[in-house]
């Protein structure tokens, strides 16, 4: 029991320490029996009394005179007795381990009429309610945007809860995950995966934390063997090359598309930030879309960095959309990545040409993000920009840069540049 708490109620002869008495009434053998295994069990703080029509008054009261009340659907009936003293030991245990007020303890447990002791020490969360409380706390504290949640944390909530509220439910946290991973066969290692199990573990921790679940449903600490590992090398990030670009934007005819696919080859944009973004002088001006635990990525400038063979490029493409006004680029996507990727897909021809000229080849893999990717080995390969530089036009860290935008090079590339470094150096020793 919390140190706060002074033995300040004695249920054991109808009188309170420190409160107006209250009116002496005759206890039967099983109350006084009752309130002395509350006290021996959970010392003197704890108070039942009879309620109105089927119900039980449990009071708590605190060490400066103040008390706390709720009444619970149990009746105040000698063949309930155990069930009120279970239900005591679960309301303990939730005020302590999360600090929960009274009623917030039993708001959780909604405890039903006629329950049983076994029920109550048993007693399973409503998991849709957690999943609930999950979303709004994320929302409210700012964490992720509800088009966020819906795209990612939403997700995996939706797949825990699929395998929680399923008739022969996993008991703990690593049955949980390990139900979800059989439930999605993901392949062992892949980013997908790890995302998926941190998710769920992230709102099964939540839930024991804010919602009363028991701490078995704690996920373990080391989720390593849940995410598996990759036997193959992940793929590696793969640009759109300056030639390819320039074939692909020439082929786009809708005006709108062609701005925003020139817009985010040019200036290095996220698909999503096609919709956040505004000219301002001779650069774009580009709102700080990305989130993370540490919150929403600043707004930055950004300049153009031309392809080889198109130089003023993004000036044209800022002068057009000064002529288009408002309505310049498509209408505003819910998800601009595969709304991008859906179009050049299904409308332009060409694209799908480059996608099967990536396969045959050693370049790769290309998708909507090879617009951005382009962006970071132009400024890299034409413009011999630093990566801090190039991370602060992107919007991220050098680290992320690093990692994610500085680590393709073809075959071809890299054949060409051993062998213009083999001929400086042949020219130095002559």
């Amino acid at each position: 029991m919390s140190d706060r708490l002074s033995v300040v109620c004695v249920a054991q002869n109808g009188r309170t320490n420190g409160h107006a008495s209250v009116p002496r009434v005759s206890a039967k053998p099983w109350e006084r029996n009752l309130r002395q295994l509350l006290k021996a069990s959970h010392g003197a703080g704890w108070l039942l009394r009879p309620g109105r029509g089927d119900r039980t008054q449990v009071i708590r009261c605190w060490d400066d005179g103040s008390r706390s009340s709720v009444m619970v659907p149990i009746p105040w009936e000698a063949r309930q007795g155990p069930a009120l003293l279970a239900l005591i030991e679960r309301l303990a245990s939730l005020m302590a381990k999360q600090e929960l007020s009274l009623a917030e303890a039993a708001a959780l447990l909604e405890t039903k009429s006629r329950v049983s002791p076994a029920e109550l020490r048993a007693w399973a969360l409503d998991w849709h309610a957690a999943a609930d409380r999950f979303r709004d706390h994320l929302l409210t504290t700012g964490t992720m945007t509800e088009r966020t949640y819906r795209k990612n944390a939403g997700t995996y909530v939706r797949r825990a809860l699929e395998v929680l509220a399923a008739p022969k439910a996993p008991k703990d946290g690593r049955a949980a995950l390990e139900a979800v991973v059989r439930a999605y066969e993901l392949a062992p290692g892949c980013e997908g995966r790890k995302r998926m199990v941190d998710g769920v573990s992230r709102f099964l921790t939540f839930a024991v934390d804010r919602c009363g679940a028991s701490d078995r449903y704690l996920p373990p600490t080391d989720r390593s063997n849940l995410v598996g590992f990759r036997v193959d090398r992940p793929s590696i990030s793969t640009p759109l090359l300056d030639e390819q670009f320039l074939r692909l934007l020439a082929a786009i005819s809708d005006p709108h598309w062609h701005l925003a696919v020139g817009l985010a080859g040019v200036f290095g944009l996220r698909p999503v930030e096609l919709g956040n973004c505004r000219p301002e002088g001779g650069a774009l001006r580009v709102k700080g879309v990305k989130r993370n635990h540490a919150g929403r990525s600043k707004d930055r400038l950004v300049q153009p960095l031309d392809p080889k063979g198109a130089l003023g490029l993004g000036e044209e493409l800022l002068a057009v959309w000064g002529c288009l006004g408002p309505d310049a680029l498509p209408p505003p996507q819910q998800d601009w990545a595969a709304a991008l990727f859906h179009y050049l897909t299904k409308r332009v021809p060409t694209w799908n040409e480059l996608l099967e000229q990536g396969k045959m080849t050693d370049q790769g893999r290309l998708t909507a993000y090879g617009l951005r990717h382009g962006f970071a080995w132009r400024g890299s390969q034409f413009y011999s920009l630093s990566p801090r530089v190039l991370a602060a036009l992107m919007g991220h860290t050098v680290a992320v840069h690093l990692q994610h935008y500085g680590q393709w090079a073809s075959e071809s590339e890299t054949a060409a540049a051993v062998a213009e470094a083999v001929r400086r150096a042949q020219i130095r020793l002559e």
